[in-house]
């Protein structure tokens, strides 16, 4: 495996991995203190969704790039991995185990378990519980507004990412499609 894949791999594992590092480390408190017995699995909770939040565009431009490929001397190649050949065994095989789960458990099922949770959380997004564990999604907002950040924020991530990371693209085009998302978006807050 090449070190570019190792690394998308490890930035995919990481937020399980940080997340089990975390719940370690406050059922450990709780054992230890037990005033924190009836808080770890919240602090659990939310310690994940900020180690999500930060990890979420290292893994969506990791995500990306495995697709960015650019034509060397008639050559089509991984522009993060020039020993790594585009459409090869090797690279086909990394974007259906690796690129393909990455998408759907990350990149798209992350917002979309988000969305869930605090929609069905919507009527009670006062509640200081749910401040605590989501309150970084949407405090700020209008109550009919939780799901900006989710939605709209990530989806600007995500075409501005695969924009600069995953399409193979002239510059012209790219600046474009920024612009492009810009100004739905600029449309979308009025």
């Amino acid at each position: 495996m090449s070190k570019f894949m190792m690394a998308a791999t490890t930035f995919a594992c990481l937020p399980v991995l940080l997340g089990v590092a975390a719940y370690l480390f406050w059922v450990t408190l709780a054992i230890c203190k037990p005033r924190f017995k009836a808080t770890y699995l919240r602090n659990t909770v939310t310690t994940f969704t900020v180690i999500m939040f930060l990890c979420y565009p290292t893994i969506v431009n990791y995500t990306f790039q495995m697709v960015n490929c650019i034509d060397i001397d008639g050559k089509s190649v991984l522009l993060r991995d020039f020993d790594m050949e585009c459409g090869s065994e090797e690279h086909t095989r990394a974007l259906f185990t690796l690129c393909l789960p990455i998408v759907v458990i990350w990149v798209l099922g992350f917002p979309a378990f988000m969305f869930y949770l605090l929609y069905k959380r919507r009527r009670n997004l006062d509640d200081p519980e749910n401040v605590i564990r989501y309150g970084l999604f949407y405090i700020g907002l209008t109550d009919d507004m939780f799901y900006w950040e989710i939605v709209v924020v990530n989806l600007r991530k995500i075409a501005f990412v695969s924009v600069a990371a995953g399409l193979e693209a002239t510059i012209l085009f790219r600046a474009m499609v920024c612009f492009g998302v810009l100004f739905i978006n600029t449309k979308m807050t009025r």
